[in-house]
């Protein structure tokens, strides 16, 4: 069988130097550059294809970055958050402590003054004492050496009480 041939032309028009020229191509077209043809055809078909299936990657890679990147943002608040909410529990206690520890001190330092204060009373009680027995020793000491120059006759009575 014979093979039927067309022939494709195609006609360009431009400008070169002011003047329009035209140009006239012709090819004739067999069967098997139609198949060449269906062939590119679909080869550009499947290219498109594939573009849009990569623009869809890439859009829902793009999605799932976006994502990840607010997921990560949401873990470093809830950190910092619970970081934040820790250091204040941490420093309300050591306030509690450093509070307890002064009230702790301020007690035992008033305990401290009380017993000074004690202690002082009770030497003082004691000297007042001491000093009450020692006069008292005193008056009795010169009650008695006075009733011993009592005793003496009266010349020496007077040389005693000099020296007393």
């Amino acid at each position: 069988m014979r093979q039927q041939k067309k022939t494709l032309k195609k006609t360009r028009k431009f400008m070169v130097d002011g003047v329009e020229v035209r140009v006239t191509t012709s090819k004739i077209v067999t069967d098997n550059d139609k198949n060449n043809e269906e062939m590119r055809f679909l080869r550009r078909q499947e290219l498109r294809e594939l573009r849009l299936l990569q623009k869809e990657e890439q859009r829902t890679q793009q999605q799932l970055s976006n994502k990840l990147q607010q997921q990560r943002e949401h873990i470093f608040r809830r950190f910092e958050q619970e970081m934040t909410s820790k250091k204040r529990q941490y420093d309300q206690e050591i306030e509690n402590l450093e509070r307890q520890q002064k009230q702790t001190i301020e007690r035992l330092e008033q305990d401290h003054t009380t017993r000074l204060r004690d202690e002082a009373k009770r030497i003082k009680s004691d000297q007042e004492k001491e000093l009450s027995k020692f006069q008292s020793m005193l008056k009795n000491r010169k009650k008695e050496v006075k009733n011993e120059v009592d005793k003496l006759p009266r010349e020496q009575r007077k040389e005693q009480m000099k020296r007393i």
